[in-house]
C-alpha cells in the first residue's frame, strides 16, 4: 500500500506507514488471543509488518 508513495516521495507515505503499523498492530494484538496456530502464525506476520512499516518511518 505505502510503496507507491514512497517512490514518488510523497508527503502522505509516513502517515500510511503509521496508519499500516497501528492496524497491524491491532491484529497482532487480536490475534494473540486465540491458541489456534493459524492465529499464532498471522500474529507473527502482523508484528514483523508493523516492525517493517515502523523502520521506514523518520526517526
Amino acid at each position: 500500500m505505502d510503496a507507491p508513495f514512497m517512490a514518488r516521495n510523497s508527503n502522505y507515505s509516513t502517515q500510511l506507514a503509521e496508519a499500516c503499523a497501528g492496524a497491524c498492530e491491532e491484529c497482532t494484538d487480536e490475534c494473540e488471543q486465540h491458541d489456534e496456530e493459524h492465529c499464532q502464525v498471522c500474529s507473527d506476520v502482523f508484528r514483523e509488518c508493523a516492525e517493517s512499516c515502523r523502520k521506514v518511518m523518520p526517526a
